[in-house]
């Protein structure tokens, strides 16, 4: 029992200490608390180190004298050693005078009814948030120099509380303290306004640093993430609420509907945060756009021969993809691997399917949705010969000497591509055995160019045709010689010729011709 009492005893006086200290944090809403050399981000103008005060607004004549002093700035809700947006009292304690002579030191104004101010802005742009009771004077010379101290002979200023509304604090800083009065013109009665101010409270220069937890979606209904407990939240989605963030750092902001519309008409979510002192900070979470970069998003799929649809990486490499500023985001089918084989199935000639593809990376929104047109042309490319066989004439006797033959005819090929992209092609030739009974001919069967001249009888494919790509040309005529032209006409020009000579037998001689359309390297 004693055990127990004493570990209560324990417990009572640490709840004490804590909140003693939490007391000294913020004092009491209603506390004037002195804020001048306290580091309350109040900071004294330097110009009254030297007795003056910066003008603001009004004209700045040369020979107005003046000597000021500020001795105190005290203000209400103070947290953390700062305003707040609970602050509703600013109290000042000036001590100073002024008047303003002419270059012939002839008294320029009547000073009237002066204030203390709280104001913000900037020189003859400012706005007034507050101003004390009215301190009557009408005279050339404006005095605040207020109780003299019987022993020192210091003068205490003049001290004057005014009210203001720091809503939204944190658009209102740097906030300009002074004070204000009208000067009425000796020489034509004219009244001038006149603003000086003695210090300023900054901005606090902290960033507050909220986060956004999870990848949203364009399904999500809510918001969540951390920030400082006590602060509170708001998004850039239309309708969202404000929340606070609670005591584990955790705030939830719901949504009245889905995230799609939103992200329909904008690229980001925008998370901030706000506290009482006017701080603030962002947390954003980018929508992820993909698009394609070198062509539009549809292609033929006798484009790419060796394209497997199964595998996206494989399309997104293709199309060219970019993820913009989301570098290594992983792209992914919006099907399910039942939908997908059954859309790649149907996939036949004449066909076209739509392949939907998105988005994704840790702390983006996942993309929108882009939807791949794959095409299967009947007949992309077509292969055609003028002539199906080749006659190289009937030789009646057995050349004496090497005579080459040309075939009788005028021949060539026609490659018809109706590709979208017409990639590059070639084609190439190889003899096949003779039939038997047959005099094989492909001893003697060859092919020749401008570069190259070579003999059919190995059996191997020998390039005839190479075309680049090029998208503009549906149709390419490969010509041929024949017997009707000689070699002073055309000398580079490619054939198929036969070279008889003296170990040829007497007979008939045959061979075939593979002719092969393949996609260039």
């Amino acid at each position: 029992m004693q055990g127990r009492l004493k570990r209560q005893i324990v417990a009572v006086s640490s709840l004490l200490v804590m909140l003693f200290f939490f007391t000294n944090l913020t004092g009491r809403a209603d506390e004037m608390v002195e804020l001048m050399g306290s580091g309350a981000h109040f900071v004294v103008n330097p110009m009254v180190n030297k007795n003056q005060a910066k003008i603001l607004e009004g004209p700045n004549y040369k020979y107005q004298k003046f000597a000021w002093n500020l001795k105190s700035v005290k203000a209400n809700g103070i947290k953390n050693g700062r305003l707040s947006e609970k602050t509703t009292q600013i109290e000042m304690t000036i001590y100073g005078g002024m008047n303003s002579f002419d270059p012939y030191f002839r008294p320029l104004y009547n000073f009237q009814a002066a204030n203390y101010a709280v104001m913000l802005g900037e020189k003859d742009v400012i706005t007034t948030i507050g101003t004390s009771a009215p301190i009557s004077a009408s005279s050339t010379n404006f005095k605040l120099w207020g109780r003299q101290d019987e022993d020192t002979g210091v003068y205490a200023g003049v001290s004057k509380t005014i009210t203001v509304d720091l809503t939204n604090l944190k658009d209102k800083l740097p906030l300009k303290v002074g004070f204000q009065f009208v000067g009425k013109k000796l020489s034509n009665g004219q009244l001038v306004k006149f603003s000086y101010y003695l210090g300023e409270f900054e901005a606090s220069g902290v960033a507050l640093k909220p986060t956004i937890d999870g990848d949203l979606t364009a399904d999500s209904l809510a918001i969540r993430g951390h920030g400082t407990p006590g602060d509170l939240v708001t998004s850039n989605v239309t309708d969202s609420s404000t929340v606070s963030i609670d005591a584990w750092g955790n705030y939830t902001i719901p949504l009245r509907t889905a995230l799609k519309s939103h992200l329909e008409q904008n690229d980001r979510v925008v998370v901030t945060e706000t506290n009482e002192n006017g701080d603030t900070g962002t947390a954003v979470q980018k929508k992820l756009r993909i698009a394609a970069v070198a062509q539009t998003p549809e292609f033929d799929l006798e484009d790419e021969e060796n394209l497997d649809l199964t595998q996206v990486d494989q399309l997104v490499k293709n199309l060219k993809l970019d993820s913009g500023e989301a570098v290594g985001a992983k792209f992914y089918y919006d099907l399910t691997q039942d939908e997908l084989k059954k859309r790649i199935a149907s996939l036949e000639a004449g066909n076209t399917i739509v392949l939907p593809i998105y988005a994704t990376k840790a702390g983006y929104i996942r993309s929108n949705i882009l939807n791949v047109k794959v095409s299967n042309s009947a007949d992309a490319v077509a292969f055609d010969q003028t002539t199906t066989a080749l006659s190289f004439g009937g030789v009646k006797k057995v050349p004496l000497i090497t005579t080459d033959y040309f075939p009788d005819k005028p021949w060539g090929i026609i490659v018809r591509d109706h590709r979208k992209n017409k990639p590059a092609w070639k084609i190439t030739a190889q003899a096949l055995a003779s039939t038997p009974g047959d005099n094989d001919l492909t001893d003697y069967l060859w092919y020749k160019d401008g570069t190259n001249q070579i003999c059919f009888k190995n059996h191997e494919s020998i390039l005839v045709y190479e075309k680049s790509a090029d998208a503009n040309n549906d149709e390419t005529t490969i010509s041929f010689r024949d017997a009707s032209q000689t070699k002073q006409e055309l000398p580079n020009q490619r054939s198929i010729f036969v070279q008889a000579g003296p170990k040829m037998k007497v007979g008939k001689y045959q061979a075939k011709i593979l002719w092969s359309l393949l996609n260039a390297p």
